[in-house]
């Protein structure tokens, strides 16, 4: 936006009223945009939080892929503390007194194994 845009005074010098009043308003659209760019530079400068982290989003298991639980070990122990009647907080309780892990996808196959037989001790299902 370098260009000099002539003011309402030059096109009423021409005089064209339509034009200085084209003339006058794509002026202060311009400036208007000007600003507004200013302020989203503003923001974007000041924006220091992350966005929250979702079950989507949130880092995959460092474990080699040998070594992570199965889809079968994961589906038993969702379905196992459901039956058990354990709340999302109950089974993150749960993982943590087991494993000091709070997200099922994180277990490692040993560790899915423990947690249910836990889970098979409290629901009386024997695996």
């Amino acid at each position: 936006m370098n260009a000099r845009v002539p003011g309402p005074s030059a096109a009423g010098r021409a005089g064209n009223p339509a034009l200085t009043t084209a003339a006058a308003e794509l002026l202060a659209a311009g400036e208007g945009l000007v600003r507004a760019a200013g302020a989203l530079a503003e923001l974007a400068r000041r924006s220091t939080r992350s966005p929250p982290t979702s079950p989507e989003t949130r880092p995959r298991s460092t474990l080699p892929v040998g070594e992570r639980l199965s889809s079968k070990q994961l589906g038993a122990i969702r379905a196992m503390s459901r039956r058990a009647g354990l709340s999302r907080d109950g089974l993150v309780q749960l993982l943590d007194e087991i494993t000091g892990k709070e997200e099922p996808s994180d277990l490692s196959r040993g560790e899915a194994s423990l947690v249910l037989d836990k889970l098979s001790a409290l629901t009386g299902y024997a695996r």
